[in-house]
């Protein structure tokens, strides 16, 4: 202000489009989108691309972060028949009730339930490196990992890890803990 600059805090501001961006994250590597159109585009026409894609109805679907675009989120993903368990030690006892929506009390409970994890926390000392290769351990290994929040959530080296000794089926990572990412960084 002092400067003349206008600053405002917007705290709905894209929650509909991060949320609907997780989603179709979470669509896109569900149902191999990406592999499935890189085949035919080679001209080949062959099923084993996406055979085994999971029927999502009846997933689960963990969400750390059920605050506003966490919980646009998780309405989502109820309209697609999932499963849908909320983590968030910041919301109050019954707010999943509220939406219809199951809760892990601990973090450590709402991993190995999943095989879809969407995250929508904020970035603070408490979440930093909040994924790291032991949380990633506790993971089903066919797990789907999402993370459209802030990109020093997950710690990126694991998570290259675990797909790599497919300890993850896969990684939808929108942020990154530096962008652009440095010129050696591995890609995902």
């Amino acid at each position: 202000r002092e400067q003349g600059i206008a600053v405002c805090n917007v705290p709905d501001y894209g929650t509909e489009e991060v949320a609907d961006h997780a989603l179709g994250l979470l669509l896109a590597l569900a149902r191999r989108i990406v592999p499935s159109v890189d085949s035919v585009r080679r001209g080949e026409w062959s099923v084993d691309v996406y055979a085994g894609t999971p029927r999502l109805r009846g997933q689960t679907v963990g969400i750390i972060g059920a605050g506003r675009i966490g919980t646009a989120f998780a309405v989502r993903a109820k309209t697609l028949g999932m499963r849908v368990v909320i983590y968030d030690p910041y919301i109050p006892r019954g707010y999943e009730k509220s939406i219809a929506v199951e809760r892990a009390w601990t973090l450590d409970d709402l991993l190995p339930q999943c095989q879809f994890l969407s995250l929508h926390c904020p970035l603070t000392d408490e979440t930093r490196n909040l994924l790291d290769g032991s949380r990633i351990g506790l993971m089903k290994s066919h797990a789907i990992l999402i993370n459209t929040a802030r990109g020093a959530i997950v710690d990126v080296d694991a998570v290259c890890a675990a797909l790599a000794a497919n300890r993850l089926r896969g990684a939808a990572l929108d942020v990154l803990p530096a962008e652009p990412p440095p010129a050696n960084a591995a890609i995902l």
